[in-house]
């Protein structure tokens, strides 16, 4: 969306873990003042426009709110992932992102004003701090792991030649992730593996294996095999 000659955006306020960090790197990385850095609540600025990031315990929700361009009350089932904000911020605000800079984000702003219900990401990556990657495509979510893959119990362990199940949910039918289906649908396992492994290249993700389709598995004579080390 083209930035409205006749409005402003005057302020983004997030809620984050790290107010200081975020706001530290969002200064680096847009070259913007931070003129006020606390551990509770620090924000950056151009002089015209600001962004606030906040701890706040407990809260969970993070509402988005632009009065005269995001209607109240507004709910969207579209794709968007954290990565994201960089670049819609910058469309809101009229910005320029640094060539190279935010090279996955994408702009889903007009998802949010409603004048673009389908957001422009057709998947996502999904990488926990202890290695276990997560793959979002259509209903399904693809768990590259047993377990949270973070800091819930059981944490579990992330796939490769030698732990060679995961987990598979479809998040339209189960959005609490309450059925695993990766031994019922090891086609889709197998699409959305390859996918992933697309995206995330190199040796060093920890993805140097195969996930094997039920047609490679009867075609190698491996039965219910579905992991295989091409490291």
């Amino acid at each position: 969306m083209a930035p409205d000659a006749g409005a402003s955006l005057y302020m983004v306020n997030l809620d984050c873990a790290d107010p200081r960090s975020m706001a530290a790197f969002y200064s680096a990385l847009l070259g913007w003042e931070m003129p006020y850095c606390e551990d509770g609540y620090s924000m950056i600025s151009n002089g015209s426009t600001s962004i606030g990031s906040g701890r706040i315990d407990g809260y969970t929700a993070a509402p988005c709110r632009w009065p005269g361009h995001i209607p109240g009350g507004t709910e969207s089932s579209a794709l968007v992932g954290l990565v994201d904000l960089m670049a819609t911020v910058v469309a809101a605000t009229g910005a320029e992102l640094p060539a190279g800079a935010a090279e996955d984000s994408l702009d889903v702003l007009g998802v949010l004003t409603g004048e673009g219900p389908t957001s422009p990401r057709g998947s996502i990556v999904h990488h926990s701090g202890f290695g276990t990657f997560s793959f979002r495509q259509e209903p399904w979510k693809l768990v590259m792991g047993t377990g949270s893959g973070g800091f819930s119990d059981p944490r579990g362990q992330p796939c490769d030649s030698v732990v060679g199940e995961g987990q598979l949910y479809d998040l339209a039918a189960d959005p609490g992730e309450t059925q695993n289906l990766w031994s019922e649908y090891p086609e889709v396992v197998h699409r959305l593996y390859r996918e992933l492994k697309g995206v995330v290249r190199g040796p060093a993700s920890g993805l140097s294996f195969d996930v094997f389709s039920p047609t490679e598995n009867a075609a190698a004579g491996e039965g219910v095999r579905k992991v295989a080390d091409r490291s």
